[in-house]
């Protein structure tokens, strides 16, 4: 790694340090919660649910961003529940008014 300037190597080793205690704390929680339960379960787990923006064009040349995430199948439902945690809710779907 040659990094030339003190701000990259700082905030290189505080990348490397926060992901490897995010880590590390990331191995054991979720086996507390789900015995056998890896880090890399989870990730995998999760990889399919996105926050995507949908775009709405408008006749005036404007647009709509509305954010929307994918719906998540069975097994990615089941597992909040297990470690105790919620999913966000879908953001409501905007107003659009005549004008």
């Amino acid at each position: 790694m040659f990094l030339r300037l003190d701000e990259r190597v700082g905030a290189h080793v505080f990348l490397a340090s926060s992901a490897t205690a995010l880590w590390s704390r990331a191995r054991t929680w979720p086996g507390r919660q789900v015995p056998g339960l890896t880090p890399r379960t989870v990730i995998e787990t999760f990889a399919a649910v996105q926050m995507v923006d949908v775009y709405l064009p408008r006749s005036d040349g404007r647009g709509l961003v509305v954010p929307r995430h994918t719906q998540p199948d069975a097994d990615q439902r089941l597992l909040p529940h297990q470690l105790g945690l919620r999913l966000p809710e879908q953001p409501p779907p905007p107003r659009v008014r005549a004008q």
